[in-house]
């Protein structure tokens, strides 16, 4: 009978097949590290995820990037040993989601080196609780493993290019006036769309999965009319469009302040906004935002009146009856159905995301 289950160096396969697909702000990629040395990373964190400290749970995240490479670093004078004990040991002063262990191989041997918080485009691992690996760059993640079951990223089932028309008018305001004299990537078109996408990432990388709906900015009121939704925890947040603003005028040839110093601040001040706002899936309930990443509220419920409406449209295929969908997803049908306006991102615990929209009076599903 096969084996039912994937270990550690079933990730490795799925890394690497993911590993040179380009995604917004991604810069040069840099290579993987051999075979041998992922198995033994992967494998190491494995098994220090079931340890435990003074009842503590490892945690942890590991960086493979050199000291050199992180401004904020803090450089052991002598380095560690890779091993479960001292991940164990040293897990209670990191997090998933913040700092992490930094990691680079010397003489074929994988050292401990100090921590750091952030280093573009090298490799991540993320250990959030016992037996899950999450593997990525620059906050996303590329394949996991969870209680046995490897998953690449779900995150191509929302088309990048999917996101750029979506919110073409939104990326269009936002540039609006802003003198940006040209590089080696196009923010004018990337750059909202990549912030979206990578909201979805720290969604989805929990593990515990969530619903975002998204409404027009300009909308709000008419919406709110509607009584589609109730809101638990009802906010009126709009310190993330604001940084994105304040992002969008560093690249402006005029601005005192278009530096790569200003960029990298504004860039890293985004990615703790979004993985805060991220967290908020963990409540019970949906997210509410705007396309101005304006924040109304979490622990949504939908309340829209239930509809006649059985099937559901897969995008660039047949259509599907809503039975073989949960309560997220028939949730996200009926608003969509009755808001055509609304855009719904569904994210599964295993990691998967889904987009829900109204196409033409037919509400369709990218899976």
């Amino acid at each position: 009978m096969a084996n039912r289950f994937q270990y550690p160096r079933d990730l490795i396969p799925a890394v690497r097949e993911g590993w040179d697909v380009w995604l917004p702000r991604d810069g040069d990629i840099e290579p993987l590290p051999p075979d041998e040395i992922l198995a033994e990373m992967f494998e190491v964190a494995y098994h220090a995820s079931f340890t435990a400290d003074e009842q503590r749970a490892t945690a942890f995240r590991l960086l493979c990037s050199e000291h050199s490479e992180s401004s904020d670093s803090i450089i052991f004078q002598s380095p560690r040993g890779f091993n479960g004990h001292e991940l164990m040991r040293l897990a209670p002063a990191v997090a998933p989601s913040e700092l992490a262990l930094g990691t680079t191989i010397a003489d074929g041997r994988i050292l401990i080196w100090g921590l750091c918080s952030y280093a573009h485009g090298k490799l991540s691992l993320s250990v959030p609780r016992p037996g899950a690996l999450l593997v990525g760059r620059n906050g996303r993640v590329i394949a996991s493993l969870r209680d046995g079951v490897l998953k690449q990223t779900g995150i191509e089932a929302v088309p990048f290019d999917l996101l750029i028309e979506m919110f073409s008018a939104v990326s269009e305001e936002m540039w609006r006036g802003v003198d940006w004299a040209g590089g080696s990537w196009d923010p004018t078109r990337t750059l909202y769309p990549g912030c979206f996408l990578d909201l979805l990432h720290y969604v989805s990388a929990h593990g515990h999965g969530g619903t975002l709906f998204v409404i027009p900015e300009g909308d709000v009121v008419r919406f709110a009319a509607k009584e589609l939704l109730r809101v638990k925890y009802a906010c009126n947040d709009t310190s993330t469009w604001e940084l994105i603003q304040k992002y969008v005028h560093s690249f402006d040839s005029a601005s005192t302040g278009s530096t790569s110093l200003g960029r990298d601040y504004y860039e890293s001040a985004i990615k703790a906004q979004l993985q805060n706002t991220a967290r908020l899936t963990r409540v019970d309930g949906a997210l509410l935002l705007t396309d101005h990443f304006r924040l109304l509220g979490f622990g949504v419920e939908v309340i829209a009146r239930p509809t006649s409406m059985k099937d559901v449209q897969i995008f660039g295929s047949e259509t599907t009856s809503i039975d073989a969908y949960g309560t997220r997803h028939r949730s996200a049908f009926r608003l969509c159905e009755q808001y055509p306006e609304a855009i719904a991102f569904v994210c599964s615990q295993d990691g998967g995301v889904k987009c829900v929209r109204n196409v033409a009076g037919m509400v369709t599903l990218w899976r």
